[in-house]
């Protein structure tokens, strides 16, 4: 009965830790209520592109400290981009905050590095519309 218990427990546990370990604050820019688009569809761009392009959404991203790897962050970015309608999403800005954080031992502390995007959701205009 003990090892039903542990078996059940643990995969809720996981669960919960890994969709915690992000941050994400939405601005709506664009009020048009949007579809949902597919996730792979979504470009991650670090510069402005040369179409034309409309913000719909600004979000702020955290990894809150557990060092994601590059492709994960892409992965994150265009999930949220497509849950906002995007078709692109346009990386403002990346800060890298630093801070100190108490360990669970007396005396210990450790260096937590957390990166925040700031990231803009496009969609592009079609030619010859303003």
């Amino acid at each position: 009965m003990g090892t039903w218990r542990s078996r059940v427990v643990f995969p809720l546990i996981a669960v919960v830790s890994v969709s915690g370990c992000t941050a994400i604050r939405v601005t709506y820019v664009d009020p048009t209520p949007r579809n949902q688009t597919e996730p792979s569809s979504i470009q991650v761009l670090r510069g402005e592109p040369p179409r034309a392009y409309q913000v719909v959404a600004r979000f702020q991203f955290a990894d809150k400290g557990w060092n994601l790897s590059e492709a994960e962050l892409n992965r994150r970015i265009r999930i949220e981009a497509a849950r906002l309608g995007g078709e692109a999403a346009l990386v403002e800005q990346m800060v890298h905050n630093h801070f100190v954080s108490e360990g669970l031992l007396i005396g210990h502390t450790a260096e937590v590095s957390q990166r925040v995007l700031f990231v803009r959701v496009i969609v592009f205009k079609q030619s010859g519309v303003h």
